[in-house]
């Protein structure tokens, strides 16, 4: 998904669903990502080939800044090799990619260990409705 710094940042690269809006009100910034068309343009490879985005409004203090520095949201992935087990430090994560013969990323930002938790939750509208595509931290 991308991160934004703030909600402000986010409603210029999000067009957020009306039926979306009270859960950003509650869960932004938090662990809520939520799927909508694309607001202002983005590099293509950010976009998905429908016209959408995942974004959300990280709580975490270097994620927030670093796009607040930016000034527009950054990339973020889960730090584990896909179909591997989460990682919650550099020196797991470097490690694991290392097994994996894995190319290693360019740049790693080492902020300590990061709480064990579950990934954010994933919303969208689908048919009218709110859709749960990943149930994770917050309860929808």
């Amino acid at each position: 998904p991308l991160i934004a710094s703030d909600r402000a940042m986010a409603e210029e690269y999000l067009v957020i669903p009306d039926l979306i809006r009270p859960l950003t009100e509650k869960h932004w910034p938090g662990a809520l990502t939520v799927v909508g068309k694309v607001g202002r343009a983005l590099a293509s490879g950010a976009v998905r080939s429908d016209g959408t985005v995942a974004l959300r409004v990280s709580s975490h203090p270097v994620a927030k800044a670093l796009a607040a520095g930016l000034g527009r949201p950054i990339v973020a992935t889960s730090a584990n090799v896909s179909g591997l087990s989460s990682c919650y430090s550099i020196r797991t994560f470097l490690k694991q990619i290392h097994d994996a013969k894995h190319p290693e990323p360019d740049f790693v930002i080492d902020v300590g260990p990061i709480p064990r938790r579950k990934p954010s939750t994933l919303v969208a509208v689908v048919n009218g409705k709110v859709a749960v595509l990943r149930q994770g931290t917050v309860k929808v």
